[in-house]
């Protein structure tokens, strides 16, 4: 189930010299997610374990209201995760139970730090430009905290949105992401963003 959230809470170089592109790889980034306040967009995931076999898939719909405010409705197996600013509700209707966390607990150095929250990305990942030209732009980005939950991670930029995430976990597992249907500045209503735990279901404060 946490497994989902860390996939939240995700492809530049011939002309410019080695140096110049990594200078600039954070602030090219920066710049990209800065322009963003509301989101919405449907995406596809797939799970992979070190051999590349695949172990599991899903997809759904994704809303972000920046900063901390996100809501991933994933179907086939159903599951759904809020944040509300301050805390991640993600509610199981399989288990019939929800999880709550901090949303800073929650996300740590994740890759759903980068969509959901303003801090600036060198303060949490270690930046580089992959390849630069054309209409494809890709960044590689390593979390500085060492218990991070993945190890590697790629975003893959088409025509100025993000289109692929490769997330690589410290187990050798690698989670694919692939957003389409991208929605810059929505109107977004507010209770989006509120969850409300079904009668029945089982809530566990995992803030500890």
């Amino acid at each position: 189930m946490m497994s989902r959230l860390g996939g939240f809470v995700g492809v530049w170089v011939l002309s410019l010299s080695c140096t110049a592109v990594l200078a600039d790889a954070a602030g090219r980034l920066d710049a990209y997610l800065s322009g963003l306040d509301t989101v919405s967009s449907q995406f596809e995931q797939r799970l992979f374990d070190e051999r590349r076999n695949l172990l599991e898939q899903a997809r759904g719909t994704v809303l972000i209201d920046r900063p901390g405010r996100f809501r991933f409705d994933y179907t086939d197996p159903p599951q759904i995760i809020v944040g509300d600013g301050a805390r991640v509700w993600i509610y199981d209707p399989d288990l019939a139970q929800v999880v709550v966390r901090d949303v800073d607990a929650a996300l740590g150095s994740t890759p759903a730090v980068l969509l959901s929250t303003d801090r600036p990305v060198e303060e949490v990942f270690r930046v580089e430009a992959l390849e630069i030209g054309g209409n494809v732009d890709v960044f590689a980005l390593e979390p500085k905290a060492e218990d991070a939950s993945f190890s590697r991670i790629r975003l893959a930029f088409a025509d100025g949105e993000l289109r692929r995430m490769e997330l690589v976990d410290q187990f050798g597992q690698t989670t694919l992401i692939s957003f389409h249907g991208i929605r810059r500045q929505p109107a977004i209503p507010p209770d989006a963003f509120t969850f409300t735990p079904p009668a029945g279901v089982d809530v566990i404060d995992d803030d500890g």
